[in-house]
C-alpha cells in the first residue's frame, strides 16, 4: 500500500546529535547514517538547528535532507584530521542517493 511507498526516517537528534553549532556530532550522525544502510536506505534527517560534523556515507536507496545547517568540523590537528575526515575508498555502487538542502552546507570558520 502506500504506506510501503514512504521511506523511514533517521533524525540524527535521535542519535544523540546536538544542534548548538557546538558539539561535535560526527559519532551521532555516523550511527544514523549506519542505521539506515542497514535497514536499506531511507532519509537521513538533519533537522533545524547548527550540526556540527565529520564525514559521514551514505549508502544506496538514501536522501539526505537538510532543514537546519550542517557545519564541517575544522581540524585542530593532524590526528583529528585523520579521525573527522578519513580517505575513504570508492563504493562499487551509490545508486539512487541525493541531497535535500534549503541551504548551502558551510564549513566551520
Amino acid at each position: 500500500g502506500p504506506a510501503e511507498l514512504v521511506p523511514k526516517t533517521w533524525d540524527i537528534s535521535r542519535f544523540g546529535a546536538v544542534g548548538d553549532g557546538k558539539t561535535n556530532n560526527t559519532e551521532a550522525v555516523r550511527a544514523a547514517a549506519a542505521a539506515l544502510r542497514e535497514a536499506g536506505g531511507g532519509v537521513l534527517l538533519i533537522p533545524k538547528g547548527n550540526w556540527v560534523t565529520g564525514s559521514f556515507n551514505l549508502s544506496s536507496n538514501s536522501e539526505l535532507r537538510i532543514e537546519g545547517k550542517l557545519i564541517g568540523i575544522e581540524p585542530k590537528s593532524v590526528a583529528t584530521a585523520v579521525y573527522d575526515y578519513p580517505v575513504i575508498s570508492s563504493m562499487p555502487s551509490c545508486e539512487c542517493c541525493r541531497i535535500v538542502s534549503p541551504q548551502p552546507i558551510q564549513r566551520d570558520r
